[in-house]
């Protein structure tokens, strides 16, 4: 009797085994365990980009006619990183172009994105304009990698610590460091110096916001006055805090004349609307200059337990997954509050990245 059931054991320990085999083989080959059929989004990005890549090499001119023609051109901008020409349709174009239509993931912030994705595709020496440096996020990788940086960053005790770090790194004849506000005239601005490294800029102020603070009186240039109209920028940056359309109002020769190819640009409901710019308005002069825009990751105050203050990325479009664009008020309502299930249900902010596209 022993025997029977050790052999009945037995058995059934085989049929479990092939089983369990059989199971695996199945998951394996319809790629669950198979590394070389399942990839990661940031490898099917790459996949994509490489045939992308290819694509735009072969681009002659066409007219951008649709939505899905805008989306299809940004794309093909984007991932051969140079101008092509195409020829804008009599229709004005005014809508933000889908992330996912263009190959962007959910999660990417500007810097990852750039560090991972434009860094080692530049095969050429670039200058790259860097406005509210603070101490050289962005800054130094572009200088690493063996491009110019013109940085500008108003807070005194950190464009001297982004100096030091430049210096100690031996990248200061790469990077050009300006210790000045930047906005549409030249002058002066009163703005607060939080004791948050991490503030480039505070809303202009006429009061210390809070006892911490200082109030500082800041040398104002205007990019223009800075820059060529005729040199050759690769990406314009901006990340002041509200007031992103003075800079690029005071950068208005410079993008004119054709010669930025990329803009990259904070874009936050709360601070937008906080140093008295209408969203709207700093949609439509980057379009007016002939740009078109994407945006990144959206970013809000997330739900805690214990109602601690937190701010990260959320999985959040406004455009739904089959859809190439998205209307301004449309983009600009999706930030004014961020509703997802993970968000507190405030306002938040994006990156737009904006790309010229017709002749």
């Amino acid at each position: 009797m022993r025997w029977f059931r050790n052999k009945s054991r037995n058995a059934l320990s085989k049929i479990w085994r092939a089983f369990v085999l059989a199971a695996v083989s199945v998951a394996y080959f319809s790629g669950v365990f198979n590394p070389r059929k399942v990839n990661t989004p940031a490898e099917e990005y790459r996949t994509d980009h490489d045939t992308m890549k290819e694509q735009s090499k072969s681009v002659v001119s066409q007219e951008l006619a649709s939505d899905e023609d805008y989306a299809d051109a940004f794309r093909l901008m984007l991932t051969g990183l140079s101008n092509m020409c195409f020829q804008r349709s009599s229709a004005d174009f005014r809508r933000i172009i889908s992330r996912e239509k263009v190959g962007l993931l959910w999660s990417w912030h500007p810097e990852k994105y750039w560090e991972d994705h434009v860094l080692p595709e530049l095969q050429e020496e670039v200058t790259i304009i860097d406005v509210g440096a603070n101490v050289g996020q962005f800054a130094i990788p572009n200088a690493e990698a063996g491009h110019n940086v013109l940085s500008f960053e108003p807070n005194p005790d950190t464009c001297k610590l982004l100096q030091s770090i430049a210096t100690k790194k031996k990248l200061h004849r790469k990077i050009e460091l300006h210790c000045v506000a930047v906005g549409e005239q030249r002058g002066t601005l009163k703005f607060s110096n939080s004791s948050q490294p991490s503030t480039s800029f505070a809303a202009e102020s006429h009061e210390p916001s809070s006892q911490s603070d200082t109030l500082l009186e800041i040398p104002v240039e205007r990019v223009d006055d800075t820059v060529s109209s005729s040199r050759q920028i690769f990406l314009l940056k901006t990340d002041t805090q509200g007031f992103e359309l003075g800079v690029l109002k005071g950068a208005k020769d410079l993008i004119r004349s054709g010669n930025v190819f990329m803009l990259l640009i904070e874009f936050s409901y709360g601070l937008l609307k906080r140093s008295g710019t209408d969203p709207v308005e700093l949609l439509n002069y980057v379009y007016d200059n002939g740009y078109v825009c994407t945006h990144m990751a959206y970013h809000t105050r997330k739900k805690t337990l214990t109602n601690e203050i937190l701010y990260g990325i959320v999985d959040f479009s406004p455009t739904d997954r089959n859809e190439n664009t998205v209307a301004f008020e449309d983009f600009i309502e999706s930030l004014r509050i961020v509703r997802t299930v993970d968000s507190a249900g405030v306002s938040g902010w994006t990156d737009l990245l904006c790309l010229r596209p017709a002749c």
